[in-house]
């Protein structure tokens, strides 16, 4: 197993594959995830596995989420720093760096034209949260 942070241990890293990179999940966090929580505790990610060619999963990369038989479960935001080990993006799996940024400035986008609907700026009403962390 690998040291990641101080005192911490980190799900092992298995060996570099074309489909990389990407997590293994237990399976209370892919039922977590079926259920629609957005969250994988580090406690709960079996492995990391590399793109062919990388030693590791370096923090912020997009990763491929997985069951331990395989199946997917959509694109996460890894990091190697939080307990919060894999935030999840999206159902799809295999999503870009690209893909992913064009699918956040859809979601602020929809945000904002929501926002308008519902509460209008106006003298007495002209500020509103933004973005509320993965929400």
């Amino acid at each position: 197993m690998l040291k990641s942070g101080v005192g911490r241990v980190g799900p092992r890293v298995g060996a570099a594959e074309d489909y990389g990179p990407a997590a293994v999940v237990a399976r209370r966090a892919a039922d977590r995830l079926r259920a629609g929580h957005l969250w994988v505790y580090g406690s709960d990610v079996e492995a990391l596995i590399p793109l062919t060619g990388a030693v590791g999963v370096e923090g912020g990369s997009l990763v491929a989420v997985m069951d331990g038989r395989g199946i997917p479960l959509g694109t996460a935001l890894y990091s190697d720093a939080s307990q919060i080990a894999l935030r999840m993006v999206s159902g799809r799996v295999g999503l870009t760096r690209e893909e992913y940024l064009g699918e956040v400035q859809k979601r602020v986008a929809a945000a904002l034209a929501l926002r308008g609907e519902l509460a209008p700026a106006s003298s007495g009403d002209n500020a509103c949260r933004l973005i509320f962390s993965e929400a």
